[in-house]
């Protein structure tokens, strides 16, 4: 029900300010996140895969005191529940603004490639591999997405893509 509990119905009410304080938590990280140097230290270029030792040894430091990580943890790590912040933390804001025009390329080319299958014995598994490429940037940006595992898929995807087109051509 979290899930379904912004639309109109007769939801739990555990359920709804469980939707509501995990929002509230996530935007709370977010502008965290982006209005500090204390997670990522180049907003315009990212600061690449992984983090610093220090913060390793403040992660380890609050674990062995049982004091446990959440939202400080996820901060570190870059695992906050948003594609385009997830991205700014590794690549920046330039990152970003070229892998949002990478995944409309690839949507693009889904769609191409959709409709370029119609009437042949690929247009099931066509549908397959490029509906969820079509979707991908809005998915990215507005459900969720994470940079680490987003950006491995979209060069498997392009891989696909080409593929497919070539075949059909």
């Amino acid at each position: 029900q979290r899930a379904l509990s912004f639309l109109p119905g007769d939801w739990d009410q555990y359920a709804v300010m469980d939707a509501k304080s995990s929002a509230d938590w996530r935007f709370q990280m977010w502008e965290e996140v982006l209005s500090t140097n204390r997670y990522i230290d180049s907003h315009w270029l990212g600061d690449g895969f992984g983090f610093k030792k220090v913060d390793l040894e403040r992660m380890r430091a609050r674990h062995a005191l049982n004091l446990g990580g959440g939202q400080e943890d996820f901060m570190i790590t870059g695992a906050v529940h948003s594609g385009p912040i997830s991205t700014i933390r590794v690549i920046g804001y330039l990152g970003l603004a070229i892998y949002l025009i990478l995944l409309i390329a690839i949507a693009r080319e889904a769609w191409r490639t959709v409709k370029a299958s119609k009437g042949t014995p690929f247009q099931g598994v066509a549908y397959l591999f490029c509906f969820p490429a079509i979707i991908e940037p809005i998915y990215f940006v507005v459900i969720f997405g994470a940079f680490d595992g987003s950006f491995p898929e979209a060069i498997f995807t392009v891989g696909i893509l080409k593929m497919f087109r070539n075949t059909l051509n």
